[in-house]
């Protein structure tokens, strides 16, 4: 747009492609704009707002209500041909961030007052989990957390006055040096499916063939198959076909539910909260002996905090999802855990101490609150596929579990637990669907369940199931190698895979087990507790891993061995890209061993384990910049 300063070629060149920086541009998108003082009037009115309560004040939605509001986005819905437009009002007080993330929405930020240092990176597939950005733009709650690339950033210097394009779902990170007050104009986006779902689903309700009732009775599972198989192939685009008949076969053709039940939105049973055991339940079964590295009563209390939160999570979780893949798991599992027997707490207490599980419940405790319901919930996918071992055993189950798993990056799927690899062409979906068939773990297909055994299925459906490999041995349990990359290692924003480097290629794994054998004989004490499971990965360091050298270890009584090494290696690399934007320490002012110590503090500061962040003479040897970083990571240190 002209009247904007905008380039002729910016549709073509940036619209959601590039960021573009428009130095001066702020008064030709606001000829006049709202001062200082009478956003802080609008707050101190009653203006519906967020705030930390002292750095940082946020109004979102605004049409009008300050000075050129409706003017610039009146002009913005008539450039854009597009409705869904409004304005953000920013207001902070001091050197302050809100962190590094990114919006479903194309962004126009006009500063009014102070200075801000953005950078930004493209959505890259390393960097934005594709299906977490595909969720993102579809409006799921509780996404948008992502931290900036160390080699694909741009940096851009903001002034009062000047206007900075920021294209939907670039991470992006803004720090402001003092008092700063800006503008966003929100240019919103909507799919196809957002568009056109009402009209979708109005249509169909007015097919004949679509509201009419679905046969019921003694074999009509068959028929029922049949007639929607039949709907998906004639009414449905190619595309859609086979995921969807896929979902057919697994739900049997009688469980398709398109919502839950109110019984099941008000959450299962999940048994009693965290710290509100009751006497009733049984006693979890003392661990193996071996432990060296924590003591059987601190192993069998990490068993009970996670049954516990188990629990809680499963029936916060069920109160805000409408996924009813998530909604069954959920259902499934606190049901087992809302009055378990001993004998159920027995053959519970490994998945109880596993390291997988562990990092879940991280991610799940971790998580936003979200004001609206999920649509979709990959935790609760991710954990129906790690309890299978135990719901296999569990085979009075009459339910039967159907959960949606993320292939991995070669396009398989590892069940570390199970201790097999699964592979073959399971379409362009990236999941497939685990269940349990008669009790035993199958994989639905478009053909029908296939056997999870080695073997088993390779002949028909191109499924091909095998064994991972195995380390050792002890009291009947294997240890198995996985090459795989955990769905929630990428998710978890605490644990940022790329600051471990990449999985060993399963071409390379014959000649890394080679080499096991006297990496095995380095683990002590580890080795004396079983190893419940190894993942090997390059470029880790070995103070993060408890010496152990090009090895990540957790053992099943050591299953935060990982989660603080993921923890400590992402602060690492946080601080380690910030340093590297912008000179950090000024010229000739500390010594190699200052500078190494004041990285340090950064980082111990930025887990939440040092007092202070650094010496006050070491900080008078920092830039501008540096002292930025230093006040951020005290601030969030004690936060």
């Amino acid at each position: 747009m002209e009247a904007w300063g905008l380039p002729d070629t910016f549709i073509e060149d940036h619209w959601r492609r590039a960021p573009l920086h428009l130095p001066g541009a702020a008064r030709r998108f606001l000829p006049d704009p709202p001062s200082r003082q009478s956003i802080f009037d609008a707050i101190g009115s009653g203006a519906d707002h967020q705030t930390d309560g002292s750095t940082v004040w946020f109004l979102e939605g605004l049409t009008d209500g300050f000075p050129g509001f409706p003017e610039l986005v009146g002009a913005a819905r008539r450039h854009f041909e597009w409705h869904d437009v409004w304005c953000d009002v920013f207001a902070t007080r001091g050197p302050s961030t809100i962190g590094s993330h990114y919006d479903g929405s194309d962004n126009f930020t006009i500063q009014l007052t102070g200075n801000k240092q953005w950078f930004l990176s493209p959505p890259t597939p390393d960097r934005i989990h594709p299906d977490d950005r595909r969720r993102r733009l579809l409006g799921e709650p509780a996404l948008g957390r992502a931290t900036v690339s160390s080699t694909e950033v741009q940096m851009f210097e903001v002034k009062a006055g000047d206007v900075l394009y920021i294209p939907s779902t670039w991470v992006h990170w803004g720090f402001s040096d003092g008092d700063s007050t800006s503008v966003s104009l929100v240019v919103n986006v909507a799919s196809a499916l957002h568009a056109l779902e009402e009209v979708l689903m109005d249509g169909l309700r007015h097919e004949e063939r679509w509201w009419r009732p679905l046969p019921v009775g003694p074999g009509s599972t068959a028929v029922r198959n049949r007639l929607l198989e039949r709907l998906a192939t004639e009414d449905l685009p190619t595309p859609l076909r086979d995921p969807v008949r896929a979902r057919i076969v697994e739900r049997e053709g009688s469980r398709v539910v398109a919502k839950p039940r109110a019984r099941a939105a008000a959450g299962p049973t999940a048994g009693p909260a965290p710290d509100t055991a009751t006497d009733a339940t049984p006693a979890l079964p003392e661990p193996p002996p071996g432990g060296a590295d924590l003591p059987a009563f601190a192993i069998r209390a990490r068993r009970e905090r996670n049954l516990h939160a188990l629990r809680a999570r499963c029936a916060e979780r069920a109160t805000r999802t409408t996924d009813s893949d998530a909604l069954r798991v959920y259902g499934v599992v606190a049901d087992v855990l809302s009055s378990p027997s001993a004998s159920t707490l027995e053959l519970l207490a490994p998945l109880l101490g596993d390291p997988e599980l562990c990092s879940w419940l991280a991610v799940a405790e971790r998580e936003l609150p979200v004001a609206f319901p999920r649509q979709e919930d990959p935790l609760g996918h991710f954990l129906g596929a790690l309890v299978l071992p135990e719901l296999v055993a569990l085979r009075d189950r009459s339910d039967p579990l159907v959960v949606r798993v993320p292939l991995d990056e070669d396009g398989g799927l590892e069940l570390r637990r199970l201790g097999l690899r699964l592979a073959g062409d399971f379409g362009a979906a990236g999941r497939v669907s685990l269940g349990l068939w008669d009790g035993v773990p199958c994989a639905f297909l478009p053909g029908g369940p296939r056997v999870l055994e080695p073997g088993h299925g390779t002949a028909s459906g191109g499924l091909s199931v095998t064994r991972l490999p195995w380390a050792g041995e002890r009291e009947g349990r294997r240890a198995v190698v996985t090459t795989a990359v955990s769905d929630w290692l990428r998710r978890d924003p605490e644990a940022d895979p790329r600051a471990l480097g990449a999985a060993v290629p399963a071409a390379e794994l014959p000649a890394r087990l080679e080499r096991l054998a006297s990496a095995w004989a380095a683990l002590d004490p580890v080795d004396d507790a079983f190893l419940s499971w190894i993942l090997l990965r390059e470029g880790v360091p070995t103070s993060a891993c408890g010496g152990t050298t090009r090895l990540v270890v957790a053992g099943d009584e050591d299953p935060i061995r990982l989660t603080a090494a993921l923890r400590a290696a992402r602060a690492r690399q946080e601080i380690e890209t910030l340093l590297r934007l912008q000179p950090v320490f000024a010229p000739d002012q500390l010594s190699v061993p200052e500078r190494r110590a004041a990285r340090a503090a950064l980082v111990e500061a930025r887990l939440g384990t040092a007092d202070a962040v650094l010496d006050p003479g070491v900080r008078t040897g920092l830039t501008a910049w540096g002292r930025l970083i230093a006040d951020w990571v005290t601030a969030s240190a004690a936060v």
